[in-house]
């Protein structure tokens, strides 16, 4: 199977992530959503051939994106620059393409097709906007939030209150320092450390692979915050 390019690895781990940050199984966002397991497995492992294609591509990662709290606009903006999708589109637009001028009154097979594809899409996009939303993970509505940090990561930091976040080295050089909102997200670097401090203290949930950390109180504390070390965090999840 040929790689998934580097959007599409992008898409599906902010996807991915998210989902798997608010420990939510891919049966529950199935029923919540009508998208096939098959298609959510898609989509996570960046293979977006693999669905309908046309603008049904776009359909499904609209409503998935939605129901994580996700920016719909800007991952299917991504997606439209994903070579297979491209390809998808460009053939796509080609069979569509108006046949030479005739003098018969008759439509052409192609408009009427045309027509029809976009009621469908219509429909589903309509579907995707009116289906209830499902009820936030916390007292807070979460919402993924990129920020200075790598999607791909496992190590993920969600804000649960108004919080000043700074983010440094083991040097104690600041790398970022931001103001968060409860349900924003910091991807925390698989390699290496990094020390989160939060004003105020105890703003932030760990999860490792989308396990919780049991509890912040074992991990090690520099510059007045939390050493994220992946091993460290694997040892204090709440679920081995």
């Amino acid at each position: 199977m040929a790689e998934a390019h580097q959007g599409a690895e992008h898409i599906s781990a902010v996807l991915r992530n998210a989902r798997k940050s608010r420990k939510f199984k891919l049966g529950t966002v199935v029923e919540a959503t009508k998208i096939k397991e098959e298609f959510l497995e898609a989509m996570e492992a960046g293979n977006f051939d693999k669905l309908p294609a046309g603008i049904y591509q776009r359909a499904y990662l609209k409503t998935y994106a939605e129901f994580l709290g996700l920016d719909a606009a800007v991952l299917i903006k991504e997606l439209e620059g994903v070579p297979a999708v491209e390809k998808e589109h460009e053939a796509l637009a080609a069979r569509m393409a108006p046949e030479p001028y005739r003098t018969s009154l008759k439509p052409s097979r192609w408009i009427v097709v045309f027509s029809i594809v976009a009621c469908v899409a219509i429909y589903v996009l309509w579907q995707g906007d009116t289906r209830p939303k499902p009820l936030p993970t916390s007292p807070h509505e979460r919402k993924v939030v990129e920020v200075f940090s790598n999607p791909a990561s496992d190590i993920t930091v969600v804000v649960s209150i108004p919080a000043q976040m700074t983010v440094l080295d083991m040097q104690g050089k600041v790398l970022e320092e931001r103001a968060m909102q409860p349900g924003d997200t910091y991807f925390a670097p698989e390699q290496g450390q990094v020390i989160v401090r939060t004003v105020p203290e105890n703003a932030i949930e760990v999860y490792v692979e989308g396990d919780p950390v049991a509890s912040l109180e074992n991990l090690e504390k520099q510059q007045g915050g939390l050493v994220l070390d992946r091993n460290k965090l694997l040892a204090n999840t709440a679920v081995q």
